[in-house]
């Protein structure tokens, strides 16, 4: 229902539970700030105290002068599946401009966040992707079964009818 109604479904969840992200301003230490670099390294492990309990999966670093460096992270125990913590950073001072944490979402914005990582099979690990394979290929083989079932049957009422028919006249 998510894919197919995605407003509908998003205005049925928030009448159950709250809805919203709520964003707070990254709480910064001012040393973290005192010596700003543009060491990759540097800035990652400034991210990395920013965010507890997440790991780096990837960064975007700035297409441009003035651009932000982009860092995608996952929370510790979820792993590479769960929904991806952005954090965004200026490369040239190191100050981290923006963080966006769906742990600090509302219950029914994290609801509506899992339901596409649950349909795409990333959610739970390898035995999760499993289950969402098989429940996807599942309509085609009952498909394909049924319609040669029904040929099969076909073909042996016809014989059935031609075996009952007279046989003509000599």
């Amino acid at each position: 229902l998510y894919l197919s109604f995605p407003r509908t479904f998003r205005d049925t969840i928030g009448i159950a539970l709250p809805m919203g992200q709520f964003f707070e301003e990254p709480n910064i230490d001012d040393t973290l700030l005192a010596n700003p670099s543009s060491d990759l390294d540097q800035a990652v492990a400034r991210t990395l105290s920013l965010v507890p309990r997440s790991e780096l999966r990837d960064i975007q670093l700035a297409s441009r002068p003035g651009g932000v460096m982009v860092l995608n992270l996952s929370p510790t125990k979820l792993g590479a599946g769960a929904p991806k913590i952005t954090v965004s950073a200026n490369p040239e001072t190191g100050q981290v401009v923006y963080i966006d944490d769906p742990r600090s979402y509302a219950l029914g914005e994290r609801v509506v966040l899992w339901q596409r990582w649950l349909h795409s099979g990333l959610g739970l690990g390898i035995s999760w992707r499993v289950v969402v394979f098989i429940s996807g290929i599942l309509p085609l083989f009952f498909a394909v079964t049924g319609i040669w079932m029904w040929l099969l049957r076909r073909n042996l009422n016809a014989k059935r009818r031609s075996s009952s028919l007279a046989a003509p006249a000599e």
